[in-house]
């Protein structure tokens, strides 16, 4: 069994204050989120359910905010801030439903890790048993108002450039 590389910063606090652009992919690439026409993605049931529990994020958590999102049909894209009083330790309260046993409350891990849980379990209820996510997530931390510009609008035109998605199930990567 290979052993898996984190692409974590190891000094890095993920449950400090900053912007963060998380990308979940589907098990295999599987497309089930619905599908691109006429570069606009129209959602499934299971799509709405992925945008449901995204946009419940800053409800459960009210100290994140949501910045801009997508649903693709086997991945999704979203900036996520952590205002400066969002530390770790004001999530003390917040139930741990979801949370990956080893994730820190308030880290992004912790968060990310709660989103793909719940949506993982609905999926499974509504009928896609075999519905999973890839192990892992990318983030990037967004240091920059240029940096933050050019991932809003990759987010936005994500549908258009479906085709040529490197996460497109028929793109073959080197």
């Amino acid at each position: 069994m290979r052993s898996r590389q984190s692409s974590r910063l190891k000094t890095y606090d993920y449950g400090q204050a900053g912007l963060y652009f998380i990308t979940c992919v589907t098990l295999e690439r599987q497309c089930t989120f619905g599908d691109v026409q006429d570069d606009e993605m129209v959602h499934n049931a299971y799509g709405e359910l992925v945008l449901e529990e995204l946009t419940k994020t800053p409800q459960l958590r009210p100290t994140l905010e949501l910045d801009a999102y997508v649903v693709m049909p086997n991945h999704v894209h979203f900036l996520l801030s952590f205002p400066e009083e969002s530390t770790a330790s004001s999530f003390t309260d917040v139930p741990r439903v979801g949370m990956p046993h080893n994730a820190r409350a308030g880290t992004l891990g912790a968060v990310v890790g709660a989103f793909k849980s719940v949506t993982t379990r609905r999926i499974r209820a509504a009928g896609l048993a075999s519905f999973g996510w890839q192990r892992n997530y990318h983030e990037h931390i967004v240091r920059t108002e240029a940096s933050l510009e050019r991932i809003r609008r990759y987010i936005e035109n994500n549908p258009k450039m479906w085709l040529e998605d490197a996460i497109h199930p028929d793109v073959k990567s080197d």
